[in-house]
């Protein structure tokens, strides 16, 4: 399915929290015992049954005094949960954006080669605490 790793970075004494998401191509098989981040590990970033998707990094805004990413009008409410992914060295194109809208709705839209079902479990993973922040 997906490996999903959490890394807390620490930024002029504001801190993010940084993702990286592994996941299989689609019609690819897999070795048994070995995780995905193991299996792009050793294929290297030419891999052709692992993709690597990493969350775009937000950048510090003086005013606001926090970190923003662009969500394109979507986003109403910061929330660390904000994430949008992408694969590593193509930051252009947005495979996963989610986003917090109100105070109990978030908003997820997902683009090939996630699934629903691998977006809704990479989103979940956000909401443990100990998890992804610590």
């Amino acid at each position: 399915m997906a490996t999903i790793c959490y890394i807390n970075e620490i930024s002029c004494a504001h801190t993010f929290r940084r993702m990286e998401v592994y996941i299989r191509q689609a019609g690819v098989g897999g070795v048994v015992g070995q995780s995905l981040r193991e299996v792009y590990g050793q294929e290297g970033a030419g891999s052709r049954s692992v993709v690597k998707l990493v969350n775009r990094v937000p950048m510090w805004n003086q005013k606001m005094e926090c970190f923003t990413l662009n969500f394109h009008g979507k986003s109403r409410c910061g929330s660390i949960k904000n994430t949008i992914l992408v694969e590593e060295g193509s930051p252009k194109e947005e495979l996963m954006l989610f986003c917090k809208t109100e105070e109990h709705q978030f908003h997820l839209e997902m683009k090939y080669p996630l699934t629903p079902f691998v977006a809704l479990g990479i989103v979940l993973t956000g909401f443990d605490f100990k998890l992804c922040c610590e």
